[in-house]
């Protein structure tokens, strides 16, 4: 079972995601490029920090999801990455 899941992406998806997630007892951390949006899901999540996440998880437009994966998988090479981007 995934015990953490970093998500990339505090958008709609991302924090529905997030929600489900931390509903079946998984840590979750929620970060993105907006501040505002990222705080109002780690509030809603009640999420938090993870040093080294099982899964990571881009919920971002497909235009970002290239330099979004690479700069994740450099700082975290041991993660499963995953992406639920749509157009």
């Amino acid at each position: 079972m995934i015990t953490s899941v970093r998500i990339v992406g505090a958008g709609l998806i991302g924090t529905s995601v997030a929600l489900a997630l931390k509903a079946e007892g998984v840590e979750v951390e929620v970060i993105d490029q907006d501040s505002a949006a990222q705080m109002l899901a780690r509030d809603l999540v009640q999420a938090t920090s993870i040093e080294n996440p099982e899964v990571i998880l881009l919920a971002l437009p497909v235009s970002q999801i290239f330099e979004v994966l690479q700069a994740e998988s450099s700082l975290y090479p041991n993660s499963i990455l995953m992406d639920v981007g749509s157009t």
